[in-house]
């Protein structure tokens, strides 16, 4: 056994004291910070605790999405890390209790465990290190976004310093386990430091050589405590707690209602941090600086100065530079457009949700974005000036094209389409939406759409004229006021009617009805008419004429459909019906890649781009021969036949429902 003296353990004590003293003031700081944002953070139970450390922490099943190598390293690291906590508490007991040397099959288990980890964590801490040299550039952001001057100085020195600190505490703790082999030789338990023994056969003072290495690696660790919560790598704690604050989400990227009507409130959205939910905060801890929500954001992909990634670290930036005056409440914060995200950027972001879907730590930078537009349109009637006409004739017609509700069933002339005055008791309500009753292209899809359901003999109604937006467009451009009227209005009527079950064509009017309505008081049924469809077909309902031609189709998968949704199987079901055979994407189902049109973009003139995203998404459909692009969103397919027009394509366009159409048996029709 290994004593240590009374000077030893004296300065160890005071060392230790020091750190932890340093460790409580940065918690109570945090706490602080975190505060000061908005509503409460999410509770948790201990199934949920259960669930996140079993598949975000131990699995880290969100990270497996890309970098399948990084990620494994990563997974290595990981593990390690969890079994170091072991060994880093059994070295701390042993400066006062002594280094045993138990002879027992557990020990030897654990000894042979324990050097298999440091082999392991040294190995990929090189790979990240050699990694993050060759690909510095994956690391940074294009000089057209907003950034903080020492980012990108800051993300490699805290991988450098980390990685340097990591190598050290490891390396020093095997180095030192490969002298005990030296004084009372095992090897047979500790291969990796077996090895290592060697150097030291011919060397005198063993003992003292080992203390030296036992307490650069102890002292190590106490070192990376206080440079710890300034580094990226605090979203070793925070990344977890994320987790479990965001499972208690009701559904993907939840975007909170504003109560309108409260005297007490004195902001609504957010133009500073401190205005923002303490989710959002939060976020700035968590974030791991690794850049996929920027990698895979349609918008920065197209050249625009929007980066997630960007958005995410300047916030941590700011509260590393200012966290202490932060933390007090009379702290009033800079303007978020002026130092974490530029208005453009802002404006330019499509509400896709890929960052928030990628993401493996579970931040939601979409969230923060459309408070910070809810912020500039509410508090300082700032918006980009296109979208004034969509808010005029929302606001005077109840719809973004701005034509008389009269003239909603237009689209339905020489069609037996009843409506719900005329049919009071429908199996299915079918929600058109504004789409579907006023664009060119999407009335085209509602007529093929009515044909199917009367070739069925489904019993259904539409609302009419009594049909209003849903709010989708206006409430991702920031006008929550609007939003709420037209919600609450089509709530008062569809409680009225009171639907067995409402079927829409939309993406966006099915995730207002069946998700965003519910906290205004519309509980709802809601199913996607792809999924209908697909109902019909299975209980043979409908019957599906097999492809003859077997030339592939490209599916465009909605992004409201199919992540934030989660509905991408039944449209799959029906192609597997009639014989068609998909092409090969790389981004589908919740994959997908944005058309562009999200986020209120339709409605306004985007700003110039390297490649538009309609065109960005164009030709990722079209890598290969295909005769068909097909999607089950109006505004995708507006989106992509301009794009194919504007790239003279001869490859048609088509809704779900035009596909299908011309795919009903003679008996159906």
């Amino acid at each position: 056994m290994i004593e240590f003296n009374l000077i030893e353990k004296t300065i160890y004590t005071f060392v230790l004291l020091t750190t932890a003293g340093y460790a409580f003031l940065i918690i109570r700081e945090y706490s602080a910070i975190i505060r000061r944002g908005k509503s409460r953070l999410g509770r948790f139970s201990l199934t949920n605790i259960i669930k996140v450390l079993f598949q975000k922490v131990i699995l880290l099943l969100s990270t497996w999405k890309t970098r399948f190598w990084s990620n494994l390293f990563h997974l290595f690291i990981v593990w390690g890390f969890i079994f170091f906590l072991i060994i880093n508490s059994a070295d701390m007991l042993s400066v006062f209790i002594g280094k045993f040397d138990s002879q027992s099959a557990f020990s030897n288990i654990f000894l042979y465990a324990s050097d298999v980890v440091y082999a392991v964590i040294l190995v990929s801490i090189v790979f990240f290190v050699i990694r993050r040299l060759l690909n510095a550039n994956q690391f940074k952001s294009r000089e057209n976004v907003m950034t903080m001057p020492i980012m990108n100085q800051i993300i490699r020195r805290d991988s450098l310093v980390v990685a340097g600190l990591i190598i050290i505490h490891v390396g020093s703790r095997a180095a030192a386990e490969s002298i005990r082999l030296q004084m009372m030789p095992r090897s047979i338990w500790l291969p990796f430091s077996g090895l290592l023994s060697t150097v030291w056969a011919l060397s005198a003072n063993l003992g003292l050589i080992w203390k030296l290495l036992f307490w650069t690696s102890i002292l190590s660790l106490l070192i990376f405590i206080p440079y710890f919560p300034r580094s990226k790598h605090l979203h070793l704690f925070f990344a977890p707690l994320n987790f479990l604050f965001r499972s208690q989400q009701p559904w993907f990227s939840n975007l909170p209602d504003l109560n309108l009507d409260d005297p007490q409130i004195e902001v609504f959205g957010a133009l500073r941090l401190e205005e923002m939910d303490r989710s959002a905060i939060f976020d700035s801890f968590a974030c791991i600086m690794c850049f996929r929500c920027q990698e895979v954001c349609p918008p920065y992909q197209s050249g625009s100065p929007l980066s997630p990634a960007a958005y995410e670290i300047n916030k941590r930036l700011f509260l590393n530079a200012r966290g202490k005056q932060f933390a007090f409440p009379d702290f009033k914060s800079p303007k978020l457009t002026t130092y974490a995200i530029s208005e453009q950027a802002l404006w330019d972001c499509t509400a896709c949700g890929a960052c928030v879907e990628i993401c493996p730590v579970g931040i939601d930078p979409l969230a923060d974005i459309l408070a910070i537009r809810r912020g500039l349109v509410l508090m300082e009637d700032k918006f980009p000036k296109p979208l004034q006409l969509l808010f005029k004739n929302v606001e005077h017609t109840a719809n973004p094209w701005g034509i008389s509700s009269q003239h909603r069933l237009d689209w339905a002339e020489g069609l037996q389409v009843t409506t719900i005055n005329e049919n009071p008791h429908p199996d299915i309500l079918w929600w058109v939406g504004c789409a579907g009753a006023f664009e060119e292209n999407a009335k085209k899809a509602s007529r093929s759409f009515a044909k199917i359901l009367n070739a069925a003999q489904v019993n259904y109604a539409v609302l009419g004229e009594l049909e209003n937006c849903s709010g989708d467009a206006v409430r991702r451009a920031g006008r929550e006021d609007l939003y709420q009227q037209m919600a609450l209005s089509n709530i008062e009527k569809l409680n009225q009617v009171n639907p067995k079950r409402i079927v829409t064509s939309c993406p966006h009017c099915l995730h207002n009805l069946k998700n965003d309505y519910r906290s205004l008081g519309g509980d709802f049924s809601v199913i996607h008419s792809s999924q209908y469809l697909a109902t019909l077909v299975e209980n043979g309902t409908l019957k599906l004429i097999e492809s003859s031609d077997q030339t592939k189709i490209s599916f465009h998968d909605s992004c409201y459909l199919s992540r934030f949704n989660q509905v991408a199987d039944p449209v799959r079901l029906l192609f597997r019906q009639e014989n068609q055979e998909l092409a090969n994407l790389k981004n589908e189902a919740s994959n997908t890649f944005c058309c562009g049109a999200g986020g209120a973009q339709y409605w306004k003139e985007s700003q110039p781009l390297s490649e538009p995203i309609n065109i960005k998404r164009w030709k990722q459909l079209t890598e290969e021969p295909i005769k068909q692009v097909v999607t089950s969103c109006p505004f995708c397919h507006t989106m992509l036949s301009d794009a194919a027009k504007s790239q003279g394509s001869e490859i048609p366009v088509l809704d779900l429902s035009e596909h299908l159409l011309s795919k009903i048996q003679s008996e159906n029709k």
